[in-house]
């Protein structure tokens, strides 16, 4: 229930809040700015409205908020006080900043002599509307900053800050990726205005130069405030590890590349249409220059971030953690690389066909097709397979970690996706090619030469071969995968001990002949081990606390000498009871005690102790669906 009426009570203030805002904002500009064709009324009355109707409402949800803070440490330590805080100080800062490029543009095309409707940003607005906004946004920033700063003085000794600096963290990456796409359109309007300055000054990029050197002079100097702001942060080595960061730093550099490889994409596409067909090279910079822009800025800014994204892997601790960071940004490179040279190899195989066919059952425009393939191909390519070095490169210098390689999630998330999607493709396409033939027959209108046929065919070989060559990879990484298995288990024996001889004993010996037939398993006594001197050469002792508990001193000692790993059975015994585990009946305490034996002979001990972040997960799944995205984007760029 608390959280619910945390909900309502901090929603509700942030809306009654910029009801207030704009209320506030709309009565003072219909205030000072000049009556025009009798409309003064208007503004005033709905500045009026909102002000009388909203202020009301924030100030008795403001008032329970405050003193429920005041009264309890978990209210003012919770998500929501946090959130509402720092969403507060985005949107007046977005909103200023997003009037200021309004107010500097205006100068910018006041003394460039261009007509201020052409503004990217509020163009309808005058200085003084920029300036009420700007100042009333920042004086609602500036109360409630105050308050966020109390929020932020220890008020006692075991007080959580962990919300507080989770969402300043997460507003601190927003400022930042807000300024630098600001930044970037600004100098993208720059270069294309630079590009067509030999072809002389035409009143469009006139205006290209006027909106973005406005977005360039406003958001560049906030975008290296606030890097620089990130970057201070990063002497503390929680900031390092942060999953936000990661997240972030991901995101930018795929977006990054993803749009430079696009408008890279659609330049050779206009360069081979221009090659096979009609050359028209001398408006070529000045009809692209947008997308030449937009390449070059996000291709420098790309690599900044890549460097940055090499620190994030630096600042990983080494081995299982670096590698799967690794891991990622090559499989989602690779999967993007592969996605576009398979839909390339599509379309050449089908234009290829096409070409043999031109003039006998249609009229054919070949230049224009290829046009389209050639990029798809010439990008996509590398795309797949730089990555996919980098992987198989990653795993045979460190042999360490072959297995782990062989197992990882990624890899198999990575196949599965192309086995699946090449058999669904093959199989609708031979459905398709199947049903023609069929159709032909019983119309007795069949040609096996006929262009549907032959394109239908060799489109399903294109999907085959995909499917074969990644199945084929899956099939090699399960070999490797259980023979090192096999391996490491015959050099893993395990110990089952209790104090008397029993059931369990044969029960554990058939799940390990289930789960890890390769494991040397022995059933015995603690008597019977405590009569050798000698330690024995198992790698896991699997022990019931109650065996434990009532061992002679003789089996203690000989236990505490014992180096290798022990597994404890939680077993309910007299005047013992386990927390959490009352339900649990033997056989799956006995089942899942064998599993973590069977991951110790893997040494899959400590990946199996992380504990997943929930938000990395979530993030993680929205950089593939960035990937998605992207590669869709790229592919349909061309057509």
């Amino acid at each position: 229930m608390r959280i619910i009426r945390r909900i309502y009570f901090y929603l509700v203030a942030f809306i009654s809040l910029q009801v207030v805002l704009w209320g506030a904002i709309n009565l003072l500009n219909s205030i000072i700015h000049p009556v025009v064709k009798g409309d003064y009324t208007d503004p005033l009355a709905q500045g009026l409205a909102q002000v009388v109707v909203g202020l009301p409402i924030f100030l008795l949800h403001w008032f329970f908020i405050q003193r429920d803070a005041l009264q309890s440490a978990d209210e003012r330590d919770s998500a929501f006080r946090a959130l509402f805080f720092y969403a507060l100080r985005l949107t007046t800062w977005i909103v200023s900043t997003l009037h200021l490029f309004s107010l500097g543009s205006e100068l910018v095309f006041r003394l460039s002599n261009l007509p201020n409707v052409q503004r990217m940003f509020f163009p309808d607005n005058d200085i003084w509307k920029n300036l009420i906004t700007i100042a009333a946004n920042l004086l609602v920033w500036g109360i409630f900053e105050r308050f966020l700063r109390r929020a932020w003085q220890p008020q006692e000794e075991q007080q959580d800050f962990d919300f507080l600096i989770q969402f300043r963290r997460l507003f601190l990456y927003l400022w930042s990726s807000f300024n630098l796409i600001f930044w970037v359109m600004g100098v993208a309007n720059l270069i294309q205005f630079m590009i067509a300055i030999p072809q002389g000054f035409k009143n469009l990029y006139h205006l290209e130069f006027g909106n973005g050197l406005t977005l360039l002079l406003v958001s560049a100097p906030l975008w290296i405030l606030a890097e620089r702001h990130l970057a201070h942060r990063l002497t503390n080595p929680e900031e390092k590890q942060a999953v936000t960061r990661k997240i972030f730093i991901y995101l930018t550099v795929f977006i990054l590349l993803g749009i430079t490889l696009g408008n890279l994409g659609y330049l050779l596409n206009k360069v081979f249409n221009n090659l096979f067909n009609q050359p028209e090279w001398l408006n070529f910079t000045n009809q692209n220059g947008m997308e030449i822009g937009l390449m070059l800025v996000c291709a420098v800014v790309w690599y900044y971030f890549s460097l940055h994204l090499k620190q994030v892997f630096e600042d990983a601790k080494p081995g299982l953690e670096q590698n799967n960071l690794k891991r990622l940004y090559w499989y989602i490179l690779s999967a993007a690389g592969t996605g576009t040279t398979l839909a390339g190899t599509w379309l050449l195989i089908i234009e290829i066909i096409r070409l043999f066919y031109r003039g006998k059952y249609f009229d054919y425009d070949w230049g224009n097709a290829f046009s389209s393939i050639l990029p798809l191909l010439l990008i996509g390519l590398p795309l797949w397979l730089i990555p996919w070095q980098k992987i198989t490169t990653l795993y045979k210098t460190n042999l360490q970690h072959s297995n782990q390689e062989f197992q990882s999630l990624l890899r198999r998330i990575y196949l599965y996706i192309f086995v699946f999607a090449t058999i669904i493709a093959s199989m609708t396409t031979a459905s398709i090619f199947i049903y023609e033939i069929i159709k032909a027959i019983t119309a007795g209108t069949l040609r096996i030469l006929d262009f549907e046929h032959v394109k239908n065919f060799f489109v399903v070989l294109v999907n085959l071969g995909w499917f074969i060559y990644h199945q084929r990879l899956l099939r090699v990484d399960n070999q490797k995968s259980n023979l090192d298995n096999q391996k490491r288990q015959e050099l893993f024996p395990v110990l089952f001990v209790e104090n008397e001889a029993s059931t369990r004993g044969a029960f554990v010996t058939a799940l390990f002949q289930k789960q890890a037939a390769h494991i040397p398993v022995q059933a015995t006594t603690l008597a019977e081990l405590s009569k050798t001197n000698n330690s024995p050469s198992a790698k896991v002792l699997i022990l019931s606390a109650e065996s434990y508990q009532e061992s002679s001193p003789e089996s203690r000692e000989w236990l505490r000498q014992y180096t290798g790993q022990l597994i404890l059975l939680p077993f309910p015994f007299e005047n013992i009871h386990w927390a959490g585990l009352e339900d649990e009946k033997e056989q799956v305490i006995l089942t899942a005690a064998v599993k973590k034996a069977v991951k110790l002979s893997e040494g899959n001990l400590s990946e199996n102790n992380q504990k997943s972040n929930p938000w990395a997960i979530v993030g993680y799944i929205f950089i593939g669906l960035v990937a998605l995205i992207i590669t869709i984007n790229l592919i349909s760029k061309f057509f």
